[in-house]
């Protein structure tokens, strides 16, 4: 089941100034959802849709099932969030900034300890929070966003900012969040993150959706349109033996080969070996989630 539905959403903040066009997004019950994009692509704009802090031109958005327009705003309480960066009050405790936040959420403040303990902060809860780092600040706006125990969140960019042990901690913490049984949105333009943890994806490009699918679905992308650095014994032979092919960055021993399928590589190398031609290296260039990523989306 899908607990986040959008269908043919368009958005505009001004006439003719289209932001979203069209988009048709699917995140699955359990998943932790990668939502991609370059800057302005439009994943900002898609969450707030979601929580209903603006409304789309056209479309309709569901969330557990439901049309957002019928169960607002009562379906706000099965939904935890984190745009941008968390409100708090630096002059106070991290426990105190939970404390109020658990007054506007209605909830009890008995919990607060198990909250901090989920996010790594229980050895800084009496700690003002203007001393915190980034890094603490995001954990502890996900904090908040945890006190009423939602099945969903929806996080926005939440890794800017952070230093390399901060993306780290934030990603277990989410991990363990989602064994916990959460459903977890998050946007990012940090690739090679979003790899490391989502199970499924959608990226967005100038307000279109270009991909939608499992992270396995991509991966699969790997094995395409791959590029091979060749090194051999005689260049110019092989640029004629190898004509029907893509070759760049030609040198005096080696050359670069753009392949549809990384299938073709033993076909490659049968025909330069046909034709007495020493292979020193043959090696497909990394194929990651950045270069997939570019691939689909100078291509939308």
């Amino acid at each position: 089941m899908a607990i986040i539905q959008l269908k043919n959403i368009d958005f505009a903040y001004r006439k003719n100034e289209p932001v979203l066009k069209d988009v048709n997004l699917n995140v699955p019950e359990g998943s932790i959802y990668g939502f991609l994009g370059p800057n302005g692509a439009g994943k900002s704009t898609t969450l707030r849709l979601i929580l209903a802090l603006m409304k789309p031109k056209a479309g309709t958005i569901s969330l557990f099932g439901e049309d957002i327009n019928s169960t607002y705003p009562s379906y706000l309480k099965r939904v935890g969030s984190l745009i941008e960066s968390a409100s708090l009050y630096g002059h106070l405790s991290a426990t105190d900034n939970l404390k109020i936040a658990a007054k506007y959420f209605n909830t009890a403040q008995q919990q607060i300890p198990l909250i901090l303990e989920k996010v790594k902060l229980s050895h800084v809860g009496k700690k003002k929070t203007k001393n915190f780092s980034t890094g603490m600040k995001q954990r502890l706006g996900l904090a908040m966003s945890l006190l009423h125990d939602p099945k969903l969140l929806i996080l926005d960019e939440p890794t800017n900012g952070l230093d390399p042990n901060g993306i780290i901690e934030l990603r277990q913490i989410l991990k363990a969040l989602n064994e916990d049984g959460k459903t977890i949105l998050l946007s990012s333009h940090i690739l090679s993150e979003v790899e490391k943890i989502v199970d499924h994806l959608g990226i967005i490009n100038n307000g279109a959706i270009v991909f939608e699918g499992s992270l396995e679905t991509l991966q699969e992308l790997r094995g395409k349109n791959i590029e091979v650095k060749i090194k051999v014994s005689d260049v110019e032979k092989a640029i004629q033996v190898l004509g029907d092919y893509k070759l760049k960055n030609i040198e005096d021993k080696s050359f670069m080969m753009a392949l549809s399928d990384s299938s073709l590589l033993p076909e490659i190398a049968k025909k330069l070996v046909a034709n007495n031609i020493d292979i020193y290296e043959l090696s497909p260039q990394s194929n990651d989630l950045e270069n997939i990523f570019l691939n689909v989306t100078q291509n939308s």
